[in-house]
């Protein structure tokens, strides 16, 4: 006999379809996969043998092949496993096959036939709602995609309960939404009143979290630059519901989301560590699964000692980086991985971290002593900075230098706005943006905003652009295209944090500051 069960299989953070395709003849007993399974893949035929006879159904002593269609296409992974027991089944007569054919089933088959959980099912929800199908997930990864409407999803805890379900028995149950995972009333990280001065630093991070921006915190080591930085999870704007599918959906596709979770609430912040690899930080390997940038997406990526990452990994997110997107080509296949995130970085301005700049602490080589005062050669330091690349640095919106502080402000009571009320000024920018880009199609914040639009929609005309000249004359550096640009959507996002809808002479001189504020620290 023969049979064909739908299920699918996940490339990236998406899902494709995948028909099963069973066929029963008389033979020497064999069972074969064909469609260029992996290797994962192929060993399922233990599985699903052990399977079926622990479900009390016969495995059939003929000659089996399963076809996994498209056959040029390679697949991986156990989320085969129970629609390949399914079609032998099927195909064995134990039920008519076409009563599956509204179906799409996906999961991993253990040996006395329950099903494991597999990552990635809400992509999976997206598909079988495009196909028009019903969903069948094992019971682990029933809540996470319960909240998509127009979909029926159904929960099985064992091969057996599928094929009652199937048979007409006992019909499987629906898939009941989950209680949150997250607590949105507490918000995560150090609250910015613990960041002792630092204003600069602080107006920073809120623009980041109210604009999308990219910051760099350049200073010696111990003027708050990591303590900054886990303030921002305490500030960022909740998702909207279009952003939680998308992050959910990531997450899921990673295998990351929680145990119970229906939906991701909370942007994400990653911070991961200097030692990662390319792989880890843009995505790819064998499986071409999801990396930190795009498990940043809609949120923050934090690199911290960001001199320390190996260089090839930093000039690989340039792209990603500019266009909010990673694309991924292989022999096989190609995807497109999405990596709309902020990037925060923090670095020492050179090895020991007290290098000063030009007309601050002189270098040991030249007469510097005593506490405090930098101890590196200037080749040493040249060589330090250089592992940060310049088209990299063109990346960020702001650059801060974070100066070292006095003891009697660290010890003062006056510490300035906490995350609240700075939470409090971000979501009420970011919805502003919301409202101003409402008719331009994938632009919710300024960062986001594309330089044609800057006039049109941004309200960046020629009176602030004469502003902003005037400052780039004045400055010690030259500003390439894309900086400019930059700095333009931050005086925007500066006007929004101040309620405003012009930009004042202000936002553009305190965005230019920005742009500059580590230029000293980055120059040897």
């Amino acid at each position: 006999m023969f049979s064909v069960i739908e299920s699918s299989c996940l490339q990236g953070v998406e899902a494709w379809p995948v028909r099963v395709e069973t066929d029963i003849r008389s033979g020497l007993p064999a069972l074969n996969i064909v469609g260029l399974p992996d290797a994962a893949v192929r060993e399922s035929r233990e599985r699903v043998r052990a399977a079926i006879t622990s479900a009390g159904y016969n495995f059939p002593a003929r000659r089996i092949t399963v076809n996994l269609a498209p056959a040029n296409h390679p697949k991986d992974g156990t989320d085969l496993d129970l629609a390949i027991a399914l079609g032998i089944v099927a195909a064995d007569g134990a039920f008519d096959p076409d009563l599956s054919a509204s179906a799409m089933v996906v999961g991993e088959l253990s040996l006395d036939g329950q099903l494991r959980p597999v990552r990635g099912v809400l992509p999976r929800a997206l598909l079988a709602r495009e196909l028009g199908k019903e969903l069948i997930v094992p019971s682990a990864n029933s809540s996470e995609a319960v909240a998509l409407r127009g979909l029926s999803i159904r929960r099985a805890a064992t091969l057996g309960e599928i094929v009652s379900h199937f048979v007409g028995g006992s019909r499987l149950p629906l898939a009941e939404p989950a209680e949150p995972a997250e607590d949105d009333s507490v918000p995560p990280g150090a609250d910015l009143s613990a960041v002792r001065g630092q204003s600069e630093g602080k107006r920073a991070v809120m623009a980041l979290a109210a604009g999308g921006h990219n910051v760099l915190l350049c200073g010696p080591p111990g003027t708050g630059k990591s303590l900054l930085a886990s303030c921002i999870p305490g500030i960022l704007p909740p998702l909207t519901a279009e952003e939680s599918l998308e992050v959910t959906a990531v997450y899921s596709a990673a295998g990351l989301l929680p145990r119970g979770c229906s939906r991701v609430r909370r942007r994400p912040f990653r911070a991961p560590h200097h030692s990662s690899s390319d792989a880890a930080m843009v995505g790819g390997g064998p499986e071409l699964r999801p990396g930190e940038l795009t498990l940043a997406h809609r949120g923050v990526l934090f690199l911290d000692e960001l001199a320390e990452f190996h260089r090839n990994v930093l000039e690989a997110m340039r792209a990603p980086l500019e266009d909010g997107a990673l694309r991924l080509a292989r022999a096989r296949r190609a995807l497109t991985l999405p990596a709309r995130c902020s990037l925060v970085a923090a670095m020492n301005p050179c090895p020991c971290g007290s290098y000063a700049g030009r007309g601050g602490r002189q270098h040991a080589a030249t007469g510097g002593t005593g506490a405090g005062e930098c101890r590196c050669l200037p080749g040493d330091t040249r060589r330090y900075q250089a592992r940060v690349s310049g088209p990299l640095l063109d990346r960020f919106d702001a650059l801060i230098g974070m100066a070292p502080i006095s003891p009697d402000l660290f010890f003062a009571d006056c510490h300035g706005p906490g995350s609240a009320a700075a939470r409090a000024l971000v979501i009420a920018a970011r919805e502003r943006q919301r409202r101003r880009y409402a008719e331009l199609p994938g632009v919710t914040t300024n960062a986001e905003l594309p330089a044609a639009a800057l006039e049109a929609a941004g309200g960046f005309g020629p009176r602030e652009q004469t502003w902003l000249f005037d400052e780039l004359r004045g400055a010690a550096q030259m500003c390439s295209p894309r900086g400019i640009v930059r700095i333009a959507r931050l005086a925007r996002t500066l006007a929004d944090l101040g309620d405003r809808d012009a930009i004042s002479r202000e936002d553009v001189q305190e965005a230019a500051a920005m742009r500059f504020g580590a230029s000293e620290l980055l120059s040897t």
